[in-house]
């Protein structure tokens, strides 16, 4: 009875955790939409693209967790800033020629870096200085 009870709590956890996210997903499209009277869907691609900077920076250029962490934000921030006054602005009432875009953002990242390397991600203790 007891695996029972702790099965249902994890999955009750789990529950609670995702339908945060998809809240969080929500009121970040909502916040935006609100501000600035454009529709972006972004965010996953853009999450994806901060992703595949801090991988980069980690294994490729060999910056420490930390650094790579706040140069990611900062550039990602750039990015979508860059995005939002020169591009989503000027198509946000083509449908067809946004999502087209957003098919393009995360494939443009995934190119340079090479979506078959081996390498890994190894947090190690001087990564943190």
């Amino acid at each position: 009875m007891s695996d029972y009870l702790l099965v249902w709590a994890q999955l009750a956890i789990n529950g609670i955790a995702v339908g945060a996210i998809y809240a969080m997903v929500a009121i970040g499209i909502v916040l935006i939409y609100k501000a600035t009277e454009v529709l972006n869907f972004a965010h996953g691609d853009l999450l994806t693209v901060g992703a595949f900077t801090a991988w980069g920076l980690i294994t490729v250029f060999e910056f420490s967790f930390l650094t790579a962490m706040v140069l990611t934000v900062v550039l990602v921030a750039l990015l979508a800033f860059s995005l939002d006054t020169w591009i989503i602005r000027r198509i946000a009432g083509q449908l067809r020629a946004y999502f087209a875009f957003l098919k393009v953002l995360p494939m443009s990242c995934s190119r340079p870096l090479g979506s078959s390397r081996s390498r890994r991600l190894i947090v190690s203790e001087n990564s943190w200085k």
